[in-house]
């Protein structure tokens, strides 16, 4: 800040060092000068803010005056403080300047401090002016204040000569040593140097405000840090200039100003990411409880299709699926999209694996590949699984994400989601495929052993679910191709539909099949469960608690299609037909 110490002087008035102790010296200064000698042209604060960046690096350099302590950082521009230090410099310019100066050019600037019509004023160090003595910006409270840093970029050209390479970096070297840093830059040039240390250095002190310099508190505005931050200066501008023109209040604008640069994730603490949470955390209480169903007496016959070992794996596969979901909650990173990928993927195939299983060993013709699975069940799974893990391990070697900014040239809330890296797409879609073909040859097999007797009951149910998997399937397809703009929106859809996967496949076979079975006035469906309680392979079929009319009452129908059946597959040999008879099929043959 420059101050004019004729005045202060004059007055016996220090330099300010707090925002209110300039406007209590000026607002003195300017009346004194006015009721003694008419003086009605000096100003107090000039503010700069012009319609160019300097409003922005004003913006930075106030806020930056107003933090709580010299560790503390930039306010962020909805928080109070920032509100407080907006009102304090509209009040400043209410008080000791005008609308007009505050938006004046620098060259009007450059001319009223010649003519010394300014007290005091924010402008570039570099700046000389007669009877204008520098000094720290004043802040909220003494000991903190702010300064925008800004200079230039030197950079080598990476295309030319190792030798010329080499000739570069020993021109930067002198460039930046110490001798001609103080001799050049310092004593010749009057410009402000770079190296710090300079500033305790006796002979360029005897040049520079090196008091000044050791107690300036620099920020870097985000100008190469930020995305689009010539768009966001920009805007900038034109959002301060509605506080100036009285458009929008104080708190109004700097909510703008937050939302554009603000970036929203989903978190716990909001209100919908916390129920969210809840319904995630209830839902996974009811999949580890509702398990305990298995070990049960009571309720072991309606898990017949299963055996124990492998429901659990079907379990575990629901709990990576709602593991899944909390890689959706705060801003995603490379890791989390990874990790959210490879919980999802191997948790669905741990859901379908065990399916494909008992479908495999239910086969309506007996053969020797059935029967080897069902004596190598743990093999089976486990290759299954392992091409599913060995494709999850080659995505997480490459880079097969990337974060997407969106919303950051609009005025919606800015936030990233993880979007498939379209170098490495190809392999990321590998899991996806391998997932739906695990998909559709359960689908085909559940329509091949439709009638078996051993599943008759059980496959009425997977069908269900299978058919809400699949439709659970193309809802991801569209949201992963929809422009979703708003952050909430986008986790809760995704986390939704992963708890629909999750509630289908677990909920609905653990506790609403249950419950329909069990309260069921029918009791055919018991009687068909109970009729088919043997294995296939080694245990007798003989033991049966009903009798052949009560048999004959629940197969009736289905017998009636197998007689058609069979009659069309002695008629013809097509696939087709073979097909049909699979389908029609009650039991297994040979």
């Amino acid at each position: 800040m420059f101050s004019n110490m004729n005045y202060l002087n004059k007055y016996n008035k220090p330099i300010p060092r707090t925002w209110d102790e300039l406007i209590e010296t000026a607002e003195f200064i300017l009346k004194e000068e006015k009721e003694k000698y008419n003086n009605t042209e000096i100003i107090g604060y000039n503010g700069l803010f012009p319609d160019n960046e300097n409003t922005m690096c004003s913006l930075y350099q106030l806020l930056y005056s107003y933090r709580d302590t010299v560790d503390s950082p930039l306010p962020d521009f909805g928080s109070k403080t920032a509100i407080e230090a907006v009102n304090k410099i509209m009040e400043i310019k209410d008080r000791i300047s005008s609308d007009e100066i505050f938006r004046s050019a620098e060259t009007l600037i450059v001319a009223k401090m010649i003519a010394e019509e300014l007290l005091f004023v924010n402008f570039y160090s570099s700046f000389n002016a007669p009877n204008y003595t520098t000094s720290v910006l004043p802040g909220k409270i003494d000991g903190i204040n702010g300064s925008i840093l800004g200079g230039f970029n030197i950079g080598i050209n990476k295309y030319i000569d190792e030798k010329r390479k080499i000739a570069c970096i020993e021109v930067f070297k002198f460039l930046l040593s110490k001798d001609f840093q103080r001799d050049v830059i310092v004593k010749k040039l009057h410009l402000t140097t770079p190296l710090s240390e300079l500033y305790n250095d006796p002979d360029a002190c005897t040049v520079l405000n090196c008091e000044m310099m050791n107690e300036i508190q620099f920020f870097l505005r985000p100008s190469t840090t930020m995305k689009n931050y010539e768009d966001f200066s920009n805007k900038g501008v034109k959002l301060f200039y509605q506080i100036l023109d009285g458009e929008k209040s104080v708190e109004e604008v700097l909510n703008d100003f937050d939302s554009y640069i603000h970036v929203y994730s989903f978190v716990v603490n909001s209100t919908v990411g916390g129920i969210m949470l809840g319904i995630i955390i209830f839902i996974l209480v009811i999949v580890i409880l509702s398990s305990v169903l298995l070990f049960i007496p009571k309720f072991r016959s309606y898990f017949n299709f299963l055996t124990t070992d492998v429901w659990f794996i079907y379990t575990v596969g629901s709990i990576f699926m709602l593991a899944s979901t909390v890689e959706y909650y705060n801003e995603p990173t490379i890791v989390k999209c990874k990790t959210r990928q490879i919980f999802n993927l191997i948790g669905n195939s741990l859901v379908l694996i065990p399916i494909l299983y008992r479908l495999v060993i239910n086969f309506p013709k007996i053969n020797s590949y059935s029967q080897w699975v069902h004596r190598n069940n743990y093999i089976f799974i486990s290759g299954f699984l392992l091409i599913q893990i060995l494709l999850s391990a080659l995505t997480s070697s490459v880079e097969s994400f990337t974060i997407k900014d969106v919303n950051f040239d609009t005025n919606s809330k800015n936030f990233r989601m993880c979007v498939l890296n379209p170098t490495f797409k190809p392999i990321s879609l590998l899991q996806y495929i391998y997932n739906i073909m695990l998909y559709i040859v359960i689908c085909f097999l559940i329509f091949l052993e439709w009638n078996i007797q051993e599943t008759y009951f059980d496959l009425r149910h997977f069908s269900v679910v299978m058919i809400m998997n699949g439709i659970t399937q193309i809802l991801f397809i569209v949201l992963n191709n929809l422009d979703i703009n708003n952050y909430i929106l986008y986790s809760v859809l995704f986390i939704s539909f992963t708890l629909l996967f999750v509630i289908t496949n677990h909920i609905y076979i653990f506790v609403i099949r249950l419950i329909l079975l069990y309260t069921s006035e029918n009791d055919d469906e018991k009687k068909m469960s109970n009729l088919i309680q043997n294995s296939r392979y080694g245990v007798s079929s003989t033991k049966n608690a009903f009798s052949k009319s009560e048999v004959d009452s629940v197969k009736s129908s289905t017998q009636s299609k197998t007689s058609k059946a069979s009659k069309n597959s002695e008629s013809s040999s097509s696939y087709r037909s073979k097909l049909l008879n699979y389908h029609y099929t009650t039991s297994p043959v040979a």
